[in-house]
């Protein structure tokens, strides 16, 4: 019954894991296409500026707004996640630890008690990388809100002096930093998730001969 509640576990673990490859893929499609949107803005506004267009000034500093509330908002939920992925990795964790204590007490076999102190190891690790992910999303949102605060603060007219608008375009450079550092997070996340289905598909497959 142990190794059959241990295969169950690892079949719900790949269907989470092939879920979170679905949806990393999708939102890193979104964020690529996000960030150009974002650069040709900001690069559009420079111009404008330079230009001293201050109509087309005023509605692409208006879509830089947009942008980074919609940003804003996804990084929300983006920290949302990290939080139900610690709390997921978590009860992996707790299951693992489950499962040797239940090995120990039915005297298992040397290569499945193995097993079992590998698995702990790969769950004990997920669990730090999740938390450091979360860390990560937490301060990137916290400096975003920042940001996306003072730069309205600033307004866009022929009336401001360039230390006002030096200092909007470094605000506008710093969040389209913080984009390009999500959008690696998010790359790095896709490859965390297909290693962990390549571990869960390993496991699976030591299961199934030690049964």
């Amino acid at each position: 019954s142990t190794l059959l509640g241990q295969a169950v576990r690892n079949q719900v673990e790949k269907a989470s894991d092939r879920n979170q490859i679905r949806n990393g893929k999708e939102t890193l499609q979104r964020d690529e296409a996000e960030l150009a949107a974002f650069n040709a803005d900001r690069m559009a506004l420079r111009d404008a500026i330079a230009n001293r267009n201050w109509q087309q000034s005023g509605a692409i500093h208006q879509r830089l707004v947009n942008s980074m509330a919609r940003e804003i908002a996804q990084s929300e939920a983006k920290l949302q996640q990290a939080n139900r992925e610690v709390s997921s990795s978590r009860s992996e964790l707790r299951s693992a630890r489950r499962e040797i204590r239940d090995n120990r007490a039915t005297n298992a076999r040397p290569g499945v008690r193995a097993d079992d102190q590998h698995d702990r190891r790969d769950d004990r690790r997920d669990l730090a990388d999740d938390k450091d992910d979360r860390r990560e999303a937490r301060v990137r949102l916290d400096r975003q809100r920042q940001i996306l605060g003072t730069y309205r603060a600033i307004r866009i007219d022929g009336r401001r002096d360039l230390a006002d608008l030096s200092a909007k375009a470094n605000l506008i450079e710093e969040f389209e930093r913080s984009m390009r550092a999500d959008l690696n997070e998010t790359r790095e996340e896709l490859g965390e998730d297909r290693r962990e289905l390549r571990e869960d598909r390993r496991e699976t497959r030591e299961d199934r001969r030690q049964r």
